[in-house]
């Protein structure tokens, strides 16, 4: 599902009440923080959802020291696993 952001989200988007919360991940080290970020906007287009906040990984849960670059950039996020928060609004 690395590639499948948008369908993944649009199959659960339905099971959320208006006003609700969705937390999307992204754990793809081959997807980049760009990538990842377009199909949230793209998605957020019609207006049902909106991205209210990206979640930085905690040094402390990474559990490495980094060495070198990574595989894919992560930017805007700080590492592979990408986290945001979407506000969910409802007909």
């Amino acid at each position: 599902m690395e590639h499948e952001s948008i369908r993944l989200i649009n199959k659960v988007r339905p099971l959320i009440k208006d006003g609700g919360t969705l937390i999307s991940i992204n754990n793809g080290v081959y997807v980049s923080g760009s990538d990842y970020m377009k199909d949230l906007e793209t998605i957020c287009k019609d207006g049902y959802l909106s991205i209210r906040e990206l979640i930085p990984v905690p040094e402390s849960f990474i559990g490495y020291k980094k060495i070198g670059k990574p595989i894919t950039d992560p930017s805007p996020f700080n590492h592979s696993t990408k986290i945001a928060i979407l506000d969910v609004k409802r007909k």
